[in-house]
């Protein structure tokens, strides 16, 4: 368990019970007091709490909250009780902890090794864009700049494929795992029949025993790369973060989902959706070199940010 959510139990902070003895939740007042946040400022249905040491902002009855200025989507919806917020345990040592508290890097007593998976590619083209940009030729593009901004740097960069060809899942993961890879990130392009929807979201893995963002049954047995979930959310979080810095894209939040490449990923590993190939504005971004050159800039300096370099 994480160190901070120790401290709040061992500094006898309120746990609240719900539904049953299993299920623990946590008083925002006490969650902010144990991060060395000042107390929540409370308006309506939210609530936020923003100092030195970082920023936290929750929504009654959401599970999409703010944490350190980039949206990140919980496990569990906040709830509000008798003008208390409250939030369950799991997400506050699942996603609070590690990107409030994030815990000490370990020694890089080699190069770490990074592993970029431009997403589809061969026969899978992924999505195609009405003007008929291709999401394979799109994310090999963004994949390769990448790798060029981290040139130079004490990593050790592969990708999963240097050209227009097929790559099973399975294969992309298992190339991570013969590298001994420290981080993964699977770099794709969004799609919608909603042709409004815009922006950039990161993908980490669903926690076992709950659902997707987006919904669907929840999978109580962990998977494999359920063993790094506070890796994963604190990798997610810097990439997102630096996207939308690099980007300016709208921001659609950390998600989880059980996408094959983070469900048996290694290491620490992020699905990253650039853009939104269905949206026009989008569309004509993406085909500027400009516009790739800006995401493949914030995905690196994300890598960057949690390789502590």
């Amino acid at each position: 368990m994480a160190m901070r959510i120790i401290h709040l139990a061992a500094a006898g902070l309120m746990c609240c019970m719900h539904a049953s003895a299993a299920t623990r939740s946590y008083r925002l007042p006490d969650i902010c007091a144990g991060y060395g946040l000042p107390p929540p400022a409370i308006n309506g249905k939210t609530a936020s709490s923003a100092g030195a040491r970082g920023s936290l902002s929750v929504e009654d009855g959401s599970r999409l909250v703010s944490i350190n200025g980039v949206s990140v989507w919980l496990n569990e919806p906040v709830r509000a009780s008798s003008g208390v917020f409250i939030l369950p345990q799991g997400d506050v040592s699942g996603t609070l902890d590690p990107l409030l508290s994030p815990p000490a890097r370990r020694p890089r007593g080699r190069k770490w090794v990074v592993v970029l998976d431009p997403g589809h590619g061969g026969s899978d083209t992924g999505a195609i864009s009405p003007r008929k940009v291709f999401e394979k030729k799109a994310t090999l593009d963004i994949a390769k700049r990448v790798s060029s901004h981290l040139r130079g740097l004490p990593l050790d960069v592969r990708l999963t494929r240097e050209r227009d060809r097929d790559t099973p899942l399975a294969a992309r993961t298992a190339l991570a795992a013969q590298a001994n890879a420290d981080i993964f990130v699977s770099i794709h392009m969004n799609s919608a029949q909603n042709r409004t929807a815009a922006g950039v979201e990161t993908y980490i893995c669903a926690s076992a025993g709950y659902n997707s963002t987006a919904g669907g049954a929840p999978s109580a047995t962990p998977v494999a790369g359920n063993a790094f979930d506070s890796g994963n959310v604190v990798l997610a979080h810097a990439i997102q973060k630096e996207m939308l810095r690099a980007t300016s894209a709208d921001d659609r939040g950390v998600r989880r989902a059980r996408f094959a490449v983070l469900t048996s990923a290694p290491c620490p590993a992020v699905l990253v959706e650039c853009a939104f190939l269905s949206n026009p504005g989008e569309e004509a971004k993406i085909i500027t070199r400009q516009y790739r050159g800006k995401a493949a800039e914030g995905i690196a300096m994300g890598i960057r940010a949690y390789a502590g370099l």
